[in-house]
């Protein structure tokens, strides 16, 4: 059923599908070699922040946060960075909370308003 308004249904893909198709935007280099993140963050991983920060606080959920909008990759080469300084994570971390949490917040999500009956 379509939502009211609206000509055709909300349309959502499997994770191997929409993995292929997910657009990813840069967000550190570390010598040379370029990490991103989602262009357009899954709801998943705001909604398991937004579960972490009622459960365990801001602090664990910021880190769990960083790790599912990098993965596992970006994460361990970040973690694994020797020369990398509290203010470039913490900067890192600033980026991808007003880009995740952020956008929910500021009304800037892809808001298509789906119910489920």
């Amino acid at each position: 059923m379509a939502p009211r308004g609206s000509a055709r249904p909300i349309e959502l893909f499997s994770e191997e599908r929409q993995a292929a198709a997910e657009k990813r935007v840069p967000l550190f280099t570390i010598d040379g070699v370029e990490y991103s993140m989602p262009a357009e963050p899954p709801a998943f991983v705001v909604l398991a922040y937004l579960k972490t920060v009622r459960e365990k606080g801001d602090d664990v959920a910021a880190y769990e946060l960083l790790e599912n909008m990098l993965g596992e990759e970006a994460y361990e080469a970040l973690r694994n960075c020797k020369t990398a300084t509290v203010s470039d994570l913490a900067a890192i971390t600033r980026i991808v909370g007003e880009h995740s949490v952020g956008a929910i917040a500021a009304g800037r999500g892809n808001s298509r308003g789906a119910r489920r009956k």
